[in-house]
C-alpha cells in the first residue's frame, strides 16, 4: 500500500494523511504500528481485531502478551488460536481447545501442554 511505504520508505515516521487508509486494512495497520509507529496504534486496533491472523500478530508482537478483546475472535480459527495459546499465552487456552482439537495442531498443542485423552 502506497501509504504505508510512504511513510516507512519516505517520510521515516507518521504519515497522518494516510493514516485513515492504512487503517482499513489489517495487514497494513498491523505494519504500520510495527514499522512506523513502533508501537500500538489505536486507530488501528478495530480493523486489526477482525482478522484472527493479523489480531494475533499484533498481540504477540505489539502488545507482547494478551489482548483480550480479540481472543474471540482468534479462538474462532484453529491455527491463529494455537499459535496464540503457544506463543502469547504461553499455555493452555481452554476457550480455543474446542476449535484447535478439531485441527492438525491438536496433538502438538497437547504433547506441548502434557494434555492425556483420557482427562478431557
Amino acid at each position: 500500500m502506497e501509504a504505508f511505504f510512504y511513510a516507512h520508505n519516505v517520510i521515516g515516521g507518521r504519515f497522518s494523511g494516510g493514516e485513515p487508509i492504512i487503517a482499513k486494512d489489517p495487514k497494513w495497520a498491523y505494519l504500520y504500528a510495527r514499522d512506523v509507529i513502533k508501537g500500538r496504534w489505536k486507530e488501528g486496533e478495530p480493523t486489526i481485531a477482525k482478522n484472527p491472523e493479523w489480531a494475533y500478530r499484533y498481540a504477540r508482537d505489539i502488545i507482547k502478551g494478551r489482548w483480550k478483546e480479540v481472543e474471540p475472535i482468534i479462538a474462532k480459527h484453529s491455527t491463529y488460536a494455537y499459535l496464540y495459546a503457544t506463543d502469547v499465552l504461553g499455555r493452555r487456552w481452554l476457550k480455543a481447545e474446542p476449535t484447535i482439537r478439531k485441527s492438525r495442531f491438536w496433538n502438538q498443542y497437547k504433547k506441548l501442554f502434557g494434555i492425556n485423552d483420557e482427562a478431557i
